[in-house]
């Protein structure tokens, strides 16, 4: 076997190691000139806010925009949820506005009336039994190969374990949000705090009904984002929208409590895993039982993920039987998986 030596060059020889390294953004950062998306503010820019529900489960029974929308100052509103429809997260938007000054947009959402009928939630994400019982869990169904119960019982070692994580707010220093503005010939043109500037102008046009080779979207700098920056969020699409309502551009970044909440959520994992080996310490079966809280997205635990990095013998025997004849595949050696969730 051919033996891969890793080891530091000497430090005369070294490119970048060692060495001091010019930062070319670093003035810019340093005095203030960086611009973020926060920190667009064209000529005629309007003040995007969002009002979002403070409620981890509940109805929407009545929800009123007259007010808000004939304000002096308040140029478009957009609805988000509707009259009957069901949030399942706390921070879900409801309605934004974009008005002159930020002043005028927190009274405009003052204005709007929005009742909800509660209903039952569950607060403790780990505690997976006592939400079956409460029968607030759903299924996201079972992922079964083999005889795990023989596998189990003929193994020479059992090992039971529990592992988890809680949900995680993501705490970057400029909040998610973009800056929309129409340019001539029906081009829209977004600053938007991204770390996938090359990939969400196709997520702007499906939402606004354009061709992506007619939205830019720009970031010089984010402020943070820890994965959490990936797409065109519905915040960004409605952003889109009210600035195309209202005829002028509009900044729309979440405030401070909306961010934590929804923004930079992530999801929960939990999982009770049974893992059997032979005397040798081949694992012989994997049988988990995996869940967690699946944020507003509804992006959660992936069946498809485990057992992740073990290949069992059934997999070894897939593997060689396509690439040799059945009769030398190993007789007896089957899958012995199961992994379930919720």
């Amino acid at each position: 076997m051919v033996e891969r030596k890793v080891a530091w060059k000497d430090r005369q020889d070294n490119v970048y190691i060692g060495k001091r390294i010019s930062r070319i953004d670093g003035v810019e950062k340093a005095t203030g000139k960086a611009k973020y998306s926060s920190d667009i503010n064209t000529k005629g820019t309007l003040i995007g806010r969002v009002l979002s529900c403070h409620l981890a489960h509940a109805k929407i029974t009545k929800l009123e925009i007259s007010k808000a929308r004939s304000m002096k100052g308040v140029h478009a509103v957009h609805v988000f949820r509707k009259e009957g429809d069901i949030v399942r997260w706390d921070g879900t938007p409801v309605v934004a506005v974009a008005a002159e000054n930020t002043g005028i947009a927190k009274a405009a959402l003052k204005a709007v009336v929005v009742e909800y009928d509660k209903l039952d939630h569950f607060v403790d994400e780990a505690d997976l039994k006592a939400a079956q019982k409460a029968k607030k869990t759903r299924s996201l169904g079972n992922n079964k190969k083999g005889n795990v119960e023989a596998a189990l019982k003929g193994a020479k070692i059992v090992h039971q374990g529990y592992y988890g994580i809680h949900t995680i707010s993501h705490s970057c220093m400029e909040s998610h949000g973009s800056h929309c503005e129409w340019h001539e010939g029906g081009i829209l043109h977004s600053h938007l705090s991204t770390q996938n500037v090359s990939g969400t102008a196709g997520q702007f046009a499906g939402a606004v009904g354009i061709d992506a080779a007619d939205v830019e979207v720009t970031c010089n700098y984010i402020g943070g984002g820890f994965g959490s920056k990936f797409a065109v969020d519905e915040w960004d699409k409605a952003c889109a929208k009210l600035a195309k309502a209202a005829g002028r551009p509009v900044r729309l970044m979440l405030d401070r409590a909306t961010e934590l909440k929804i923004a930079g959520s992530r999801p929960s994992g939990f999982a009770e895993v049974t893992i059997a080996a032979d005397a040798e310490g081949n694992i012989l079966a994997w049988d988990s039982h995996h869940w967690g809280s699946s944020g507003t997205s509804g992006g959660t635990v992936s069946l498809g993920q485990y057992p992740y990095v073990s290949i069992f013998p059934t997999e070894i025997a897939k593997r060689r039987e396509s690439r040799r004849t059945p009769d030398r595949i190993a007789p007896g050696e089957h899958p012995r998986i199961r992994n379930c969730a919720h």
